[in-house]
């Protein structure tokens, strides 16, 4: 009777541990995200994609250029989300910002920036160049 108890206790954590297992392997730790410009440099009015990588998925990304703002959903298989931007008129160096709306707590964040309701919780940014041709 003892070993029968025993042995329907060691297959029940076997089977914790291996169910545990599986769900680690299918949410990895949360990364640090990331921005990225496909061009930082060029002339008045170019074109570039802007991407967030390691985002949660499903959250919302709001791009900003200026007055241009793009809004994007974390694709749950890419962990990414992508904005196609235009690049101001004048020359000079511009600030492209990331707007992280949503659940930021696997970043390490749970506040919203500024501490406003309707606030991003995460903001990233990179800088582009208009120059002349």
């Amino acid at each position: 009777m003892v070993v029968r108890w025993l042995r329907v206790v060691l297959i029940a954590t076997v089977a914790v541990f291996a169910g545990a297992s599986a769900a680690q392997a299918q949410y990895p730790p949360a990364q640090t995200p990331g921005l990225a410009v496909s061009q930082d440099v060029g002339p008045p009015g170019y074109t570039f994609t802007a991407t967030v990588t390691n985002c949660v998925p499903g959250q919302r990304i709001v791009f900003v250029l200026g007055d241009q703002r793009v809004e994007a959903v974390c694709d749950p298989v890419t962990l990414q989300a992508s904005a196609t931007l235009t690049a101001p008129p004048g020359l000079g160096s511009y600030t492209v910002s990331a707007e992280f709306y949503g659940d930021c707590s696997p970043f390490g964040s749970t506040t919203t920036v500024g501490g406003q309701a309707g606030a991003p919780c995460l903001v990233l940014s990179e800088t582009i160049r208009v120059v002349a041709d």
